[in-house]
């Protein structure tokens, strides 16, 4: 058995993808994609930056305790103002999904971090979570 079947960072971050495709149709895992085929309004993109750790001992690893991110993006209307209306739409149907609790993952007591423009037409906002992996 590898590390990642161990830990199940793939199961877990399937589970938040799913989470997040409920929201958008746009959803990416670890970072935002460099290019698209086609122009998008928002995106979100769902990661596991955080150490994992296990909560248990002796073989196999069980439970792992960790943090993850979800974080949206919305194009900036014309003069780089925020779309803050899209913004708190997404972002509350995101939030109106936890607890997200599957048969991989827990993800819990979400924060918000307020990003701002990101430089590149879309404004940020950054959601973490604890992080349950079963």
């Amino acid at each position: 058995m590898g590390y990642e079947q161990d830990f199940k960072y793939k199961d877990a971050l399937k589970s938040l993808f799913d989470a997040a495709k409920t929201v958008s149709e746009n959803v990416f895992t670890n970072d935002r994609p460099a290019a698209v085929p086609k122009q998008m309004d928002n995106f979100i993109v769902v990661s596991l930056p955080g150490l994992l750790s296990s909560m248990t001992y002796g073989s196999g690893f069980g439970n792992i305790r960790t943090y993850c991110t979800i974080e949206v993006y919305v194009r900036q209307k014309k003069g780089s103002a925020e779309d803050l209306d899209q913004m708190d739409t997404i972002v509350g149907d995101i939030l109106s999904l936890f607890p997200i609790s599957d048969n991989f993952i827990s993800a819990s007591n979400p924060k918000l971090t307020l990003k701002g423009n990101d430089g590149l037409g879309f404004s940020a906002t950054l959601i973490r979570t604890d992080l349950v992996i079963k």
